[in-house]
């Protein structure tokens, strides 16, 4: 029931009121632009947020680059609520696994700008210490909210392809029509309402790591399609026959179990083991003290 406000309000709401997921509705760009909400962003580092934006605002890629670095995830009006409901849980998921550990009682920094001192946190400090070091596709698995973004983060930043874009799209808020313009992009004209040129978000994350939440829930279909650029290391936008060269580093994330997904014929088999070259494991939270419980994160290499 809350009512919208303003950048200035949020600002002094949230300096004395954190919180762990927030929206910014982008309904018009002549009401909020991207230049008023950076400042937003860059001083709440333990907000989550969330965009919401009208459909034509995509075809600025300024704008459309600005969404897709700065946010948790967006979605466009008008509003699918059960969509948001699940992007909102995720991002607070996200959220209160950073703020329990980098909790006042925690005593000890960690590593990789993940904080914590409690032995599976060690342990996972050294396996994560094999992954940043290699030039390999991820898979991350565990629950939702155990902060398989958050890990995600930490392998670009401190790899390197630092330098260039990380780039988040969750496979699960995006509707199954849309999937492929946002990870190809299209060109001006490649279909009704396609006014100007897209760039998708693979082409964004060239030089650096795309990441593909819950990878479980991309249709067959675009499976194919991305199994295609991982091999040939080219795409091409929709309305376009030019193929653009792309080189990533795909780390993708679920909370599926994907072995089974491939037996249920709901995954394709090839494109499992294209990303499952090094596996990452995190372990459930503890429900009561949202800490890492004493089941040990698994890495392996396949």
């Amino acid at each position: 029931d809350a009512l919208p406000i303003s950048v200035f309000e949020a600002k002094q709401f949230l300096s004395k009121h954190p919180c762990a997921a927030g929206l910014v509705v982008f309904d018009s760009p002549s009401l909020l632009t991207h230049e008023e909400v950076e400042p937003l962003i860059a001083t709440t580092p333990m907000t989550e947020w969330i965009a919401i934006i009208a459909s034509e605002s995509l075809e600025s890629p300024a704008f459309q680059a600005f969404v897709l670095s700065a946010f948790h995830d967006y979605h466009t009006l008008p509003i699918d609520l059960q969509r948001l409901l699940i992007t909102v849980g995720h991002a607070c998921g996200k959220a209160r696994l950073r703020l329990s550990l980098n909790g006042a009682n925690n005593g000890e920094t960690g590593r990789f700008g993940i904080h914590g001192r409690s032995a599976v946190m060690r342990a996972f400090f050294q396996q994560l210490e094999k992954v940043i070091h290699v030039d390999l596709a991820v898979l991350i698995g565990g629950e939702t909210g155990t902060g398989k973004e958050l890990v995600a983060q930490a392998i670009h930043k401190h790899s390197l392809r630092s330098a260039y874009p990380f780039v988040v799209l969750n496979c699960c808020s995006i509707p199954e029509n849309l999937i492929q313009s946002e990870l190809f992009g299209y060109e001006k004209g490649a279909f009704t309402g396609a006014t100007q040129r897209k760039i998708g978000c693979i082409e964004i994350a060239n030089g650096g790591d795309l990441f593909l939440d819950e990878i479980g829930d991309l249709p067959l279909s675009q499976q194919a399609n991305l199994l295609r650029v991982l091999q040939e290391r080219t795409i091409s936008r929709l309305g376009s026959t030019q193929t653009i060269p792309v080189d990533f580093r795909i780390i993708a994330a679920t909370h599926i179990d994907l072995l089974e997904a491939v037996k249920a014929g709901r995954f394709r088999e090839d494109l499992y083991y294209r990303l499952n070259v090094v596996h990452l494991h995190l372990p459930p939270l503890d429900r009561k003290s949202t800490r890492l419980n004493s089941s040990h994160a698994n890495i392996s290499y396949a």
